[in-house]
């Protein structure tokens, strides 16, 4: 034991001496005065020192930084109000190479770096929290985010829309390969590397009762806690007055908020036309926009004076309107996805027909061969559906619906009367069907406002 501690203590000497220049003006354990911290959380990156690690490789390749760490926690735990809080190490690789190699390959950095610091300090094993990040994306992201590299935005857009096994093949992609040689070079070793945080604390007894408030943020948490502190007593004469300048945790967007936003698409809208009325010579034109995170509003109209099933007809006119709220079950909303949406309509038609009947939709006896009725054909219902993205942006889209519900309508039924020469009422129905309403394939272009 004496042995094992003798050569410690002088590993740590000869490192100090190696690279006490590079200490000047650092801080690798942080002192926090908080009782009740939950051990395991990730701290900002303000709070953690980095190692970065060369392309493939885990194992430590210097040691200037963990040694500098070792010494300033020797020579803090020697005050007898300071304790060993924990520390916290976190491995990460960058996307380049295979998934599997890169899982082995951040839990190897986590645990050198770890056993290191434990073996160097004789630190208890309870005390090292350890965690890994393969293929730190996020990291990524908030890096491209602030540069100002050629094809910046189709990089963000990629890392934001498509799954992780999808992302390498289309950032290869981009720009012939020069997007992905850029991120080689300028961002992928700064995701190769080993964050570690060591914390202590003031103990308990040693606290005096003052007001003060500190504030630790990291990526998952926000923690809060005042510690008292005893106001001077009063004295004749007049208090010396200290400046005080506050040190500010630069303040990191949580996690979950950020994940959030970069999976939440740019607002959509998008027009559209469903090519199985366009098919029956009904011409149909919609538009679609973006509500909600996963709410759109799309509205299709149709309109024909014309009907191809009779010759020589003169007398169809038909045109409608067709609200519809839908939901998409996706984060890539009007870009890919199934959806189910509550939909109405209305429709007003003149309609002339193979046997040689005129169809007119509105109040018994209202009936004109010249333009539709006052009340129209209307429906409630509810569809679903299916959309799927075209071409390389996914700009363009093709849709695939159909609907059940409820369709109300009231005609008169003309027969045109040859010796006056006009259409004349013969009939007059009122019905109504429970079951399916329709069905679309609509072809889509869409729009993003950023």
């Amino acid at each position: 034991m004496f042995v094992k501690n003798t050569w410690r203590a002088l590993l740590l000497l000869a490192a100090g001496i190696l690279t006490c220049h590079l200490a000047s003006g650092q801080n690798y354990v942080k002192l926090v005065q908080e009782e009740d911290l939950i051990s395991g959380e990730a701290y900002c990156d303000s709070l953690l020192t980095r190692i970065s690690f060369p392309h493939a490789v885990s194992s430590l390749p210097n040691y200037p930084k963990a040694n500098i760490a070792a010494i300033e926690l020797m020579q803090m735990l020697q005050e007898p109000d300071i304790e060993l809080l924990e520390v916290y190490v976190c491995g990460s690789t960058s996307p380049a190479g295979l998934w599997g190699d890169n899982v082995k390959l951040s839990q190897a950095r986590t645990n050198n770096v770890a056993n290191y610091l434990q073996y160097a300090l004789d630190i208890p094993e309870e005390k090292i929290h350890k965690s890994s990040i393969v293929e730190d994306w996020d990291r990524l992201y908030d890096m491209i985010a602030v540069s100002d590299i050629p094809y910046k935005y189709e990089a963000l857009e990629i890392i934001r829309t498509k799954d992780w096994g999808e992302r390498k093949t289309a950032l290869r992609k981009v720009g012939n390969g020069r997007l992905w040689k850029i991120l080689e070079t300028d961002f992928f070793p700064e995701l190769r590397s080993v964050r570690f945080g060591i914390f202590c604390r003031m103990k308990p007894s040693a606290i005096m009762p003052k007001i003060e408030t500190i504030i630790i943020r990291d990526t998952v948490y926000i923690k809060e806690t005042v510690i008292e502190e005893p106001q001077p007593e009063p004295v004749a004469s007049t208090p010396e007055v200290v400046e005080t300048v506050p040190v500010v945790c630069e303040p990191a967007v949580t996690e979950t908020t950020a994940t959030k936003a970069r999976r939440r698409n740019p607002w959509h809208f998008g027009i559209k036309t469903n090519l199985v009325s366009d098919a029956m010579a009904v011409p149909s034109f919609g538009i679609e926009f973006q509500m909600g995170r996963h709410i759109s509003l799309n509205i299709m109209g149709k309109y024909s004076p014309f009907n191809i099933f009779v010759k020589d007809d003169n007398n169809t006119n038909i045109y409608g309107i067709y609200p519809q709220l839908r939901y998409w079950f996706s984060n890539n909303i009007m870009t890919k996805g199934a959806f189910v949406a509550i939909d109405g309509g209305a429709t007003w038609y003149t309609l002339q027909w193979k046997d040689g009947l005129l169809y007119q939709n509105g109040k018994e006896g209202e009936y004109s061969s010249d333009a539709g009725n006052k009340a129209p054909a209307w429906k409630v219902g509810v569809s679903a559906g299916y959309s799927l993205g075209l071409g390389k942006k996914k700009a363009w889209g093709i849709e695939f619906e159909t609907g059940v519900g409820y369709i109300h309508y009231d005609q008169n039924i003309g027969r045109f009367n040859e010796v006056s020469q006009k259409w004349e009422i013969s009939d007059f129905q009122s019905k109504q069907h429970f079951g399916f309403t329709h069905a679309c394939i609509n072809l889509t272009y869409r729009f993003s406002t950023k």
